[in-house]
């Protein structure tokens, strides 16, 4: 068992070391740091704002190779991204350009996120308002057709009294006595 541990194992550093033929190790200090320089600023054509560095691919992974050989080559950082331009194009010497669809899925994500929060607090605070709603409004609707049924039975008990106490005219055979 231990000596299968030990096989996996080297066999990761194997894949490992043979990932990177270039061993910035083996540069001056300065030529590591344009190493660095170099890697962490070109960006890989195939992944999406990444820098070669940090890209997996292995167009990347080339592109590493032929930076390392080109400094070993004494080019300049700069003579070295004239060369990758002329071999992958415009797109490795920045980062992509803010163009319409891509700043929809930049901005798209981050106003999906505020309106929804926004639809959830207007939600929870019409479902409050309606909570409220559901017990003032029994008692409300009580008083109100309380008020209404004394307004009413004022009005009624007021015509009834008026027309009691009315004066009845006198009776003549041809006339009706008015009722209440």
């Amino acid at each position: 068992m231990k000596h299968c541990i030990i096989m996996v194992v080297a066999l990761l550093l194997a894949f490992n070391v043979l990932a990177d033929n270039i061993n910035p190790t083996t540069f001056s200090f300065v030529e590591q740091q344009q190493y660095r320089y170099l890697t962490e600023t070109l960006y890989c054509p195939v992944c999406h704002n990444k820098s070669i560095a940090d890209s997996g691919s292995t167009i990347a992974a080339e592109m590493r190779l032929r930076v390392g050989e080109l400094l070993e080559e004494k080019y300049t950082p700069d003579q070295v991204k004239v060369w990758m331009v002329e071999h992958y194009g415009e797109a490795v010497t920045s980062p992509p350009q803010a163009d319409p669809p891509g700043l929809i899925l930049w901005v798209g994500p981050v106003l999906f996120v505020f309106l929804g929060t926004l639809f959830i607090i207007l939600q929870n605070s019409t479902r409050q308002i309606s909570r409220c709603d559901r017990e003032v409004k029994p008692q409300m609707r009580m008083n109100i057709l309380r008020k209404d049924h004394q307004k009413q039975t004022q009005v009624y008990d007021d015509k009834w009294l008026t027309n009691l106490y009315q004066p009845v005219p006198a009776c003549d055979d041809n006339r009706q006595i008015p009722t209440p």
